[in-house]
Order: C-alpha cells, then sequence, then structure tokens
C-alpha cells in the first residue's frame, strides 16, 4: 500500500476516534447540565426512557428499534399536572451513512383517558392526503380549518372538545402548541428537529396545562374513562 494512502488511513482513524470523544464529551456535559437544572427546579432527570421511546406510534414517534427517549426531565404543573418532556431520537440509514432524527417531546397527563385526537398545521402533503380520502374534521371557524388538520377516532368528541373559546386561544397565543395530540390519559406537543431546550420548558410545559384546562367539564363526563392500569410512567 501507497505511503500517502498509510497516512490517509491513519489521519481517518485519529479524526473518527476524536470526533466520538468530541461527541461522548458533549452528550456527558448536556446530561451535567439538565440534572443540574432539574434539580435547581424542583423537578427530576432521567438520562434514557425505555417505556417512553416505544410508549406512542404515528408521528413524530417512528423510530422503530432504533428510538430512544432521552434527557427525560419531569416534574409537576402549577396545577399539579404530571409532565415530562425529553428528546425522542432515531437513526435512518442512508445508503454508506445515517441520519439522526430528533424532536423534542413534552407530554402532560390527564386525570382520564380520552379519545385519540391530533391538530397538526395544515401542509400541502395534508391536502392532498385529503383528496384520496385522508381524515380532516372541520370545526366553526374558517381560519381554524384554513390553518390546521383535525383527526380523530370520534369526530363528535373532536367538535366538542374544540370549543370556541380554545378555537380563539389555538388561534392566538397557544398556536405554537401545534401540533398536539391527546392519546388516552396523555396530551402531548412535539417540535421536529430539535431537542429538549430548558429556556424553553416551562413556557411549553405551562402551554399545554393551560391547554387542559380549557378541557370542558361534559368532556370528562362524556367521553372521559378512569383507566383500568396503573399508568407505568406514573
Amino acid at each position: 500500500m501507497p505511503t500517502y494512502l498509510v497516512v490517509f488511513l491513519v489521519l481517518l482513524i485519529v479524526a473518527v476516534f476524536a470526533i466520538t470523544l468530541v461527541s461522548a464529551w458533549l452528550g456527558d456535559n448536556r446530561r451535567t447540565q439538565l440534572m443540574a437544572w432539574a434539580r435547581a427546579n424542583g423537578m427530576t432527570y432521567q438520562q434514557e426512557s425505555r417505556d417512553l421511546a416505544r410508549r406512542w406510534s404515528d408521528s413524530p414517534f417512528i423510530g422503530g428499534p432504533s428510538a430512544r427517549a432521552l434527557d427525560v426531565i419531569s416534574g409537576t404543573t402549577s396545577t399539579r399536572r404530571q409532565f415530562y418532556s425529553y428528546t425522542y431520537q432515531y437513526i435512518v440509514p442512508t445508503g454508506k451513512s445515517a441520519v439522526v432524527i430528533r424532536a423534542w417531546v413534552t407530554v402532560v397527563r390527564l386525570p382520564r383517558e380520552l379519545p385519540w385526537l391530533t391538530v397538526t398545521p395544515e401542509t400541502i402533503g395534508g391536502k392532498l392526503s385529503k383528496t384520496f380520502g385522508g381524515q380532516d374534521i372541520n370545526v366553526e371557524s374558517v381560519d381554524f380549518n384554513r390553518d390546521f388538520r383535525v383527526q380523530s377516532e370520534l369526530p363528535e368528541f373532536a367538535i366538542a372538545f374544540l370549543h370556541p373559546q380554545l378555537i380563539e386561544w389555538l388561534l392566538g397565543s397557544g398556536r405554537g402548541l401545534v401540533p398536539f395530540r391527546v392519546i388516552g390519559q396523555h396530551m402531548l406537543c412535539w417540535q421536529a428537529d430539535t431537542q429538549l431546550d430548558t429556556s424553553q420548558l416551562m413556557a411549553v410545559v405551562d402551554g399545554l396545562d393551560a391547554l387542559a384546562s380549557q378541557i370542558p367539564a361534559f368532556i370528562w363526563d362524556d367521553y372521559g374513562h378512569i383507566p383500568g392500569n396503573a399508568d407505568p410512567l406514573g
């Protein structure tokens, strides 16, 4: 083998090793900072949760076996609801390499199980899917129907849940919570292509808490169910 190839391979190995060391150091440093932040704010920190990585399906939880739930911070909201926030991460092979996909997920626990409901921003892909029978439930707001797509296992639940005051809030100060989902005993929102950010965490938690507080009482009576089994996530 020519000398220049040997030198190149050695340099390549050294570079890969250095990158690995730096990545590990940055990861350790981030975990230390998150742990300290959580402790200082009366919350708990967990490096990884297998339960959260496998708990749900549908976007953004499409990572399959490679999915991981990292840097889980949990605590209680100002109204005493339990929450947890974390980075959902998985790997997508791309030929000879791979791409790491991340989403920042925040979850608030609800007092009862509710039917599945998802509200997402309206997109070209969403509009196209509707032409082939994809679901989009219309509510009593032209602006809301234009900006967002609503899907649910029970359309009547979605319409009752998205009452006029909540629609107005989601079109205004609550817009940043979209996309969000109600599933079972949990309400969650997510931000694609990013990871947990403590500088914005409490704003997101407070927003989800405010959204949960706007669920009308009759929703719990008409559609809510007391969970049959204990929630393994608390």
